[in-house]
C-alpha cells in the first residue's frame, strides 16, 4: 500500500484515476453557458453589442420602467450575471489546480 501526497492511502501499483479533465470541462460548461445570460438579455432586448458587460446596470432600470420586465427579475438576472462574472474569474484558478494536480501524479 502507497500513500498520494495527501496521505491517502492507494493500492500499490494502481495509478489512481485523474478525473481533472472531467470536471474543467463541466465547469467550462457552468461558467460560460449555464450561468451566461446572454440569451435571456437577448431575448428581452436588452442586449448591447457595444458593452454587454454592462447592459443591465445601464438599460436595466429602463426596461423595468417600460414594463418589459419586472424588478423582481431584473434582480435575479443581476445575481446570475454576478455568478457567471464570480464563476468565469474563478476558472484560470481550477485549471491551475488541475494542472497542478496533474504535474503531482506525474513525478
Amino acid at each position: 500500500m502507497s500513500f498520494s501526497l495527501l496521505g491517502l492511502a492507494t493500492l500499490s501499483g494502481v495509478q489512481p484515476s485523474n478525473h481533472a479533465p472531467l470536471y474543467l470541462i463541466a465547469n467550462w460548461w457552468y461558467a460560460y453557458c449555464t450561468l451566461s445570460i446572454r440569451f435571456e438579455k437577448m431575448s428581452l432586448g436588452l442586449d448591447h453589442n457595444s458593452s454587454p458587460r454592462e447592459d443591465l446596470h445601464k438599460y436595466g432600470d429602463a426596461a423595468v420602467a417600460a414594463g418589459k420586465l419586472s424588478k423582481e427579475k431584473l434582480a435575479t438576472l443581476r445575481r446570475r450575471q454576478a455568478a457567471h462574472e464570480n464563476s468565469v474569474e474563478g476558472f484560470p484558478l481550477l485549471v491551475a489546480a488541475g494542472m497542478c494536480d496533474a504535474k503531482c501524479r506525474c513525478s
